[in-house]
């Protein structure tokens, strides 16, 4: 059994058809500083507490996701990320088995499931809404659980 000292950090990863789907979106858009695609992921699971990160049975894979908004996040270097919030009930369902079946915590106040596309974002602005459909029927079909490597607690 391997637990990170630190805690414990999950995440989903796209099938290679919605990283390449995602890809061509970021490169049509001219969107600067995106996000490598070998990079997108949906975080789960940030803990602080360390979990198993072997027995982890029962997860239904893939799981589908569609964006709902744009948003600006602090990227913890004073600048901002861009990021697609995701609809899911799947993402939830699982973020909640890993925090009740395992012991996980979850260092935010809430779990808000995004793919982030640029962690250097200058612009002020996010894109328009019609973009979001774009963002439509993406699946994730790989789960990576392993030890928590960094700590970012964002400004209160």
């Amino acid at each position: 059994m391997i637990t990170g000292d630190s805690g414990t950090y999950a995440k989903l990863i796209p099938s290679d058809e919605t990283r390449e789907k995602i890809a061509l979106i970021m490169t049509l858009f001219n969107l600067e500083n995106h996000t490598s695609p070998r990079d997108l992921h949906v975080t789960l699971i940030h803990s602080h507490v360390g979990f198993p990160i072997t027995n982890i049975e029962n997860i239904d894979l893939p799981i589908i996701a569609n964006g709902k908004a744009f948003n600006i996040f602090e990227n913890g270097d004073g600048g901002n990320c861009l990021v697609v919030e995701l609809e899911s009930d799947d993402m939830h369902k699982l973020h909640n088995k890993l925090r009740e079946d395992h012991g996980a915590t979850h260092n935010y106040d809430s779990y808000n499931p995004h793919l982030t596309l640029s962690y250097d974002y200058t612009s002020s602005n996010v894109p328009s809404e019609t973009m979001l459909e774009h963002f439509y029927h993406l699946k994730f079909d790989k789960l990576v659980v392993e030890p928590l490597t960094f700590e970012w607690i964002p400004n209160e």
